[in-house]
């Protein structure tokens, strides 16, 4: 189970709601709420969104795992594409490096983004 799908069982059972009151709000059956739960499936931007609505968990806690990820993999594909691209030397290409750059340099600091 990842933090995220152990993150709406708990805001739910702590608020005391039923599972079965949250899957009609969202116009889902038990079964699937169930899944989003418990980490078999990941749960939409629409599940997200009620669980901020439902119990006023602020967006960014609710997003904060995958948004953990796309840092890592923006990272690392920005390096990537700088290997790649240190060739060129443009001004466009050089403008688009750094610029990137910058943006990965916050995001490493934690300046950027952090949850």
């Amino acid at each position: 189970m990842n933090k995220q799908t152990h993150l709406l069982r708990q805001i739910r059972t702590g608020a005391d709601v039923m599972q079965q009151d949250v899957a009609f709000l969202l116009n889902i059956d038990t079964g699937n709420l169930a899944r989003y739960e418990t980490g078999k499936r990941s749960p939409t931007p629409e599940i997200l969104l009620m669980y901020h609505i439902l119990f006023g968990v602020p967006i960014s806690e609710l997003l904060s795992p995958l948004l953990k990820r796309v840092k890592k993999n923006f990272i690392s594909r920005s390096k990537l594409l700088h290997t790649q691209n240190r060739s060129m030397h443009t001004p466009k290409s050089v403008h688009s490096i750094s610029y990137i750059q910058a943006v990965v340099n916050d995001l490493i600091q934690n300046k950027l983004y952090d949850i």
